[in-house]
C-alpha cells in the first residue's frame, strides 16, 4: 500500500538531516527579527463558507464530529497571516515594534 499523495514517513536519519536544516533556518530567521508562529490544523467549515462560498466545501477535506461540529483541514496558513499580524500590530506601541 502506498502513502497518500503529499505524505511520507521520515526515518531517523532523514529526520536528523531535516531537523538540522530547519534549525539553521530558524537561527537565521531569528537573527533578522522573524518570529515563529503556528496556526490550527483544523478550521470551522463555516469560516471557509463565509470567505469563499458554499461550493468550497466540496474541495476541502471536511467532516462533522460527534458533537455535530463541521471542521475542515486548514488549506493554508497564509490566509491567517494578515489578520494575525493586524491584531498584533494593534497592540504594539509602534508599528513593527514586536518584530525588532
Amino acid at each position: 500500500m502506498q502513502a497518500l499523495p503529499g505524505f511520507r514517513d521520515f526515518l531517523p536519519d532523514q529526520c536528523a538531516g531535516r531537523n538540522y536544516i530547519f534549525a539553521r533556518w530558524r537561527e537565521v530567521a531569528r537573527r533578522y527579527g522573524f518570529v515563529e508562529w503556528e496556526g490550527p490544523v483544523l478550521e470551522a467549515t463555516e469560516l471557509y463558507k463565509k470567505k469563499s462560498g458554499a461550493e468550497i466545501v466540496d474541495k476541502l477535506f471536511n467532516f462533522t464530529d460527534c458533537a455535530n461540529i463541521s471542521s475542515s483541514i486548514a488549506t493554508s496558513l497564509a490566509k491567517r497571516t494578515l489578520p494575525l499580524i493586524s491584531n498584533s500590530w494593534r497592540f504594539a506601541s509602534t508599528p513593527c515594534a514586536h518584530l525588532v
